[in-house]
């Protein structure tokens, strides 16, 4: 993924995705948004770091229907 491009995410139930761009040292929280047709998604906007810096976006899942997280981590690489 290029840094300045957006990364939509998909799911098919409610979701917050909890997403970090610096290695979890910090963590955001975006909730997703329904479509007509029963899938959900996110779009996180790739910023471009000022100091260049290419680490990859960390994320997992919170489903909203059942209170649970998901069980493992996802990542993007950013170029």
């Amino acid at each position: 993924m290029k840094r300045g491009q957006t990364l939509r995410i998909l799911g098919l139930a409610a979701f917050r995705l909890h997403w970090s761009a610096d290695e979890w040292h910090t963590v955001n929280d975006l909730e997703s948004s329904a479509t007509k047709i029963g899938v959900f998604y996110a779009d996180l906007a790739i910023a471009q770091e000022p100091d260049g810096s290419r680490n990859p976006i960390h994320f997992t899942f919170w489903w909203n229907d059942s209170g649970t997280w998901a069980d493992k981590d996802y990542d993007v690489g950013v170029v």
